[in-house]
């Protein structure tokens, strides 16, 4: 048969340890005048320190102590409350939010440039798309020139032919008159002669 499990009595809960301390003057005349201010004793000043009762607030701390208890639906009286401690620099709570700080505002300046990154990319796309557009254009305009040149080459001999031809027909127009000229002439020899025949 299993044994109940038993509370810790009163007496045991409440017994007091004797703790011998080493501080220094100074440290001894603040202790002093903190329990004269508080209104108790020395001992009882530390043991409520201890206990959390009591909160010390100092500029000059270097670290603070942390107490969490848990308290529990039994009577103090009777049950010991379990404690959590945890010792908080504030220099390194300081240097913690610091780093925190710094680590958000590295990875805002990261997002930054990443997006900054792809800005460029984009540009950097959109004007190799402008370039193979321009590309294509002046390969148009110099085959378009080409065109040109060639055309104006053909009409240019078009035109030469034309020139040579319609000198050709003015050097057979003047033959021509030179040819009716003379055949004039023959005929009044010839009704000349046909005149002095007749006689």
């Amino acid at each position: 048969m299993a044994r109940k499990k038993r509370k810790p009595s009163v007496k045991s809960v409440n017994a007091k340890s004797q703790v011998g301390l080493r501080l220094t003057a100074q440290a001894f005349e603040n202790l002093s005048q903190m329990a004269k201010q508080a209104g108790t004793s020395k001992s009882e000043l530390v043991e409520k320190l201890a206990k959390g009762e009591f909160n010390l607030d100092s500029k000059l701390a270097e670290s603070t102590i942390k107490l969490d208890t848990e308290t529990t639906t039994e009577s103090v009286t009777s049950t010991s409350q379990p404690v959590h401690i945890a010792i908080i620099n504030p220099e390194a709570q300081e240097e913690k939010a610091t780093t925190a700080v710094i680590d958000k505002h590295i990875q805002a300046q990261l997002a930054q440039q990443n997006q900054t990154i792809e800005e460029l990319k984009e540009k950097i796309e959109q004007q190799k798309q402008n370039y193979s557009t321009l590309q294509q254009e002046i390969a148009q305009y110099q085959q378009a020139q080409a065109n040109l040149e060639k055309e104006v080459k053909q009409k240019t001999l078009e035109l030469e032919k034309l020139q040579n031809q319609l000198s050709q027909s003015n050097a057979s127009a003047t033959r021509i008159k030179q040819l009716e000229s003379q055949l004039k002439e023959l005929k009044s020899l010839n009704q000349s002669l046909t005149s002095m025949s007749g006689l």
